[in-house]
């Protein structure tokens, strides 16, 4: 298993790289998050041939599927099926998370 951290894009994010598709040959990509600072939602985005799976480990996360809002707390998880416009982002306060996208590219 490959482990990376990448500082997110406030300087109390950080992004800790689990399972990296070159090391489970384009099956699978797993990370975890660590938000510190309530931030903004990312922009939209689409996984066309890919599933995610998230769940909020601690904290609370908002993100939006398909033009629908949802409020995950912790114990809380979202399965996203490949296709719909999303976003997520805008913590309500701090939140630690588990996301995997998975499919073929």
């Amino acid at each position: 298993m490959t482990t990376m951290v990448s500082d997110g894009s406030t300087p109390q994010d950080r992004v800790i790289v689990l399972t990296s598709a070159e090391d489970s040959a384009c099956e699978v990509f797993r990370f975890e998050y660590v938000a510190r600072e309530v931030t903004p939602p990312l922009r939209d985005h689409v996984h066309t041939e890919q599933e995610e799976r998230l769940e909020v480990l601690e904290g609370t996360v908002r993100c939006r599927v398909a033009g629908v809002d949802h409020l995950l707390r912790s114990g809380q998880e979202m399965i996203i099926p490949p296709a719909p416009r999303m976003r997520y982002g805008t913590r309500i306060r701090e939140a630690r998370g588990r996301s995997e996208s998975s499919g073929r590219r």
